[in-house]
């Protein structure tokens, strides 16, 4: 079930740079690029955080029934305007009324405010 959802999700965070993700049974993930497919380790931070972020909507997708929460933590620290907008796009498919957004990066909220999103802010 997590490789049928993983695969269009990681197509659409990485702008189609990744044609799809692979988890084996010995939990070994390999993703498609225009090569062929190559082991995570072989890639850059920015595709390692794409490749985890994808495995963890996935997984959320398959448990989201009954408007659950979605909660990301960090993974989002420093990403590019870019990714943060086809992440807000694959979280709005999603079956949940609420998303939850843990950071310290400050300009996530920069982010949010120019693409006018509507979002409530709580600083700890």
């Amino acid at each position: 079930m997590i490789n049928e959802n993983v695969s269009d999700i990681i197509a659409k965070l990485s702008d189609n740079k990744y044609k799809d993700l692979y988890i084996n049974d010995k939990r070994q993930i390999m993703v498609k690029d225009s090569s062929g497919y190559v082991s995570p380790d072989k890639l850059n931070n920015e595709a390692v955080r794409i490749i985890y972020l994808s495995i963890r909507l996935a997984m959320a997708r398959s448990i989201c029934k009954d408007k659950m929460p979605v909660i990301i933590d960090d993974i989002l620290d420093g990403v590019d305007k870019n990714l943060l907008v086809r992440f807000l796009e694959v979280v709005e498919k999603m079956k949940t009324d609420q998303l939850l957004i843990l950071s310290s990066d400050k300009s996530l909220i920069n982010m949010l405010d120019d693409g006018a999103y509507e979002y409530n802010l709580v600083k700890l």
